[in-house]
């Protein structure tokens, strides 16, 4: 007489689950467009790309999981390039609207001597 298996294996058997391993670069990836944002916001986010295009040719070739990580590592360290960029132009934008406005005096230096 057989009980009814409720959808789990039979006492005394072994389970085994196949799972794909995670690609180490989509990791990177997403870690390094986190740090972008808060720790190091140019490196972080070069890092973020190029680990995250890494990633997802390796994905593509070896079959690993990881597609989203490295998706998400990929958009982060975009974000943050853009970020990047726009607080340089704007700091640059600053500096020269400040030196060429007449109502604030010129940042200059006292000659010694």
């Amino acid at each position: 007489m057989t009980e009814p298996s409720n959808g789990y294996p039979p006492p005394g058997s072994s389970v085994t689950y196949s799972t794909r391993p995670t690609n180490v670069a989509a990791i990177v990836s997403l870690v390094a467009g986190i740090c972008g944002f808060n720790v190091l916001p140019l490196v972080g986010s070069i890092v973020a790309v190029t680990a995250g295009h890494r990633a997802r040719n390796q994905i593509a070739r070896t079959g690993e999981s990881g597609a989203r990580l490295a998706t998400a590592g990929l958009w982060l360290g975009y974000i943050g390039l853009v970020l990047f960029l726009a607080v340089v132009v704007l700091f640059i934008a600053f500096v020269t609207v400040l030196h060429t406005s007449s109502s604030v005096p010129a940042l200059s230096f006292p000659k010694v001597g």
